[in-house]
């Protein structure tokens, strides 16, 4: 006889050929998603837990480096005169140096800043470790600032740190419109990181 089981169309996945159907959920059980259905848990106390998990549920906060502010600094009189810009040195101090180069070859809204901090002394090393350990700390620094950087990268801006001889260098570039936000985040742990022996042991492998 004819089978009273209700015949599924079998699709074909045309990039992996994996065969694949569609159905919609029963009302029922989407309805039971949102109010826990009992008779779907064993244990006691599983309903309430899932309702309550339920709850808590909620969109993701507004990422803090979304650019909205597209407009152009500085003109474009290096581009239009032909001359390359040289870097000019804006501040100098005894622990302080700030220099600035204005890039405006492509009429873009990016920049990029490169912070490097260390010793001040030309001396040699401190130890035979000391370049090991502070490559060490720009790979702990680095992964600490994983989820800003996530974050950051989706919107076209980028934080990179690493070790240039005994100093830490930090690079931040893309849309310049929120580069100081992820600049000071950088900054700030840099300044006030504290070492997780578990990060600590990964990084070491």
């Amino acid at each position: 006889g004819v089978s009273t089981e209700r015949v599924m169309q079998v699709e074909m996945e045309p990039w992996f050929g994996v065969p694949y159907t569609c159905e919609p959920v029963p009302a029922a059980l989407v309805q039971s998603w949102h109010i826990g259905d009992p008779k779907m848990f064993h244990q006691k106390g599983e309903a309430a837990a899932a309702a309550a998990a339920a709850a808590a549920l909620h969109l993701p906060p507004r990422n803090p480096f979304q650019p909205s502010d597209f407009a152009l600094r500085g003109g474009v009189s290096g581009r239009s005169s032909g001359t390359a810009r040289q870097p000019t040195c804006v501040k100098k101090t005894a622990t302080v140096e700030v220099w600035h180069k204005l890039d405006d070859a492509f009429d873009t809204p990016r920049a990029c800043v490169m912070v490097a901090t260390g010793p001040q002394e030309r001396g040699g090393l401190a130890s035979a470790s000391e370049p090991a350990e502070i490559l060490l700390l720009a790979a702990l620094l680095q992964d600490a600032l994983r989820e800003d950087t996530y974050l950051a990268e989706m919107f076209g801006l980028e934080c990179h740190v690493a070790a240039r001889g005994r100093r830490l260098v930090i690079r931040v570039y893309g849309f310049s419109h929120k580069l100081p936000a992820l600049l000071e985040r950088a900054l700030r742990e840099v300044a006030t990181h504290q070492v997780d022996p578990a990060r600590l042991a990964l990084q070491q492998e």
